[in-house]
């Protein structure tokens, strides 16, 4: 009797003991999955680009490629690694902010480098067009960019620091770029009759076009200097 009594108590025991391993396997399982969630989140992230597309991208970006707002990726603290020809040309203006650090030249915004770009490995690629999105993908995370979807200036930059990871950047970028243009309103001012009126054209062998605020250079004269346009425009 009394070693059977010892027999049931020895399987009740190691009954008992095989709940608690399995209750603490599973627990280890689940901070295992846990963790891993957890790091998954620290490294990547889901951003809604301006097309409305929602791309699993790095949380902070290294190795950013841009084929055209380079001075948006400029003015929150990031250097892509690449950019296109005509950018790089257009925007020369833009080199005191990346000034000792290389940037590579893919080509032509219509026919970039796939290759070039391939090899420099990017973790971010960010395209002005919907129709650039499949060829990029099958290089890294792609994002769409787009200007217009935004009401102001203040707001592209706001926006590419969300995408970036660069929010403090962009907030400072933003004040320092308030003060200069207040800067210049007020030197224009101070030399410009009261009454006057501004246009703004772009010209052509065949064509007069009127630049209208909100876009181009009327943005900066009309929208940021606060100048006044005549009624016709």
């Amino acid at each position: 009797m009394k070693r059977y009594r010892k027999q049931s108590l020895f399987i009740v025991m190691l009954v008992c003991a095989l709940f608690v391993v399995a209750a603490c396997n599973n627990k280890s399982d689940e901070t295992t999955s846990t963790a891993k969630k957890e790091a998954s989140n620290d490294t990547t992230r889901i951003v809604t680009d301006s097309v409305g597309r929602e791309v699993e991208i790095p949380t902070t970006p290294q190795r950013v490629i841009v084929d055209w707002d380079l001075g948006h990726v400029l003015a929150v603290g990031v250097v892509p690694v690449a950019t296109t020809t005509k950018v790089m040309g257009y925007g020369e203006f833009l080199v005191d902010y990346y000034k000792g650090q290389e940037i590579v030249d893919l080509g032509d915004e219509g026919a970039v480098s796939l290759e070039t770009a391939t090899n420099l490995k990017p973790d971010l690629i960010i395209t002005y067009g919907e129709e650039n999105v499949e060829q990029y993908e099958k290089i890294a995370p792609t994002i769409v960019f787009s200007a217009h979807v935004y009401d102001n200036v203040e707001a592209e930059i706001t926006a590419m620091g969300e995408f970036l990871n660069h929010q403090e950047d962009a907030k400072n970028f933003i004040a320092d770029y308030k003060a200069r243009a207040q800067a210049a309103a007020d030197k224009i001012k101070a030399v410009i009759p009261e009454g006057i009126t501004f246009s703004l054209f772009t010209l052509s062998d065949k064509h007069i076009s009127v630049i209208p605020g909100g876009t181009s250079g009327g943005e900066a004269m009309y929208n940021l200097l606060k100048l006044t346009a005549p009624a016709s425009i």
